[in-house]
């Protein structure tokens, strides 16, 4: 569905998976529902269709295809799915469509130098999450901290010299 999706999984197709391979499609598959990619996929197929006399328009759209499949594998791995799991859905699931293609069935996208390089990036470490950056609010407080100690600083060592004037013209 395009509203509320859910997720089907072929029987025949979980018989050739082992049980890591299918909690790894599994993962995968309910980020896409997370994210609601069956809306967002529909919605920018039919604006890729209204602009059928440009081919760059479809070409934008495989590559956000193939973009939105890694960004899914890359939170499926986070949520701690194995790579190799995942992989090994991702080829067992493109032997099940190849053998039975009347089967509707998973959409992989892109050429086979696409599949090749999912795979690869897949077997591959995930890379070390970046150090968490301060937040803005963080840093503004730091910024008023540092000015008002260096005002009681400033107000210290040269306070009475300026303030004595200034009390004078007001008498």
């Amino acid at each position: 569905g395009l509203i509320s999706p859910h997720i089907v999984f072929a029987p025949h197709l979980a018989k050739k998976l082992d049980d890591l391979a299918i909690e790894a499609a599994l993962a995968h598959e309910r980020a896409h529902v997370r994210h609601r990619d069956p809306l967002r996929i529909w919605t920018a197929q039919l604006l890729t269709d209204l602009q059928w006399p440009w081919g760059c328009a479809q070409h934008r759209l495989t590559s956000w295809l193939a973009a939105l499949e890694l960004a899914r594998d890359d939170e499926a791995r986070a949520s701690g799915v194995d790579g190799t799991d995942l992989a090994a859905a991702l080829i067992g699931s493109l032997q099940f469509q190849q053998a039975t293609p009347h089967a509707g069935g998973v959409g992989l996208i892109g050429e086979p130098q696409l599949l090749e390089a999912r795979i690869a990036r897949l077997l591959r470490p995930l890379p070390d999450a970046p150090p968490p950056r301060p937040s803005p609010r963080m840093a503004i407080a730091a910024i008023l901290v540092i000015t008002l100690v260096l005002a009681v600083v400033l107000g210290i060592a040269w306070g009475e010299p300026v303030i004595r004037p200034l009390l004078a013209m007001g008498t």
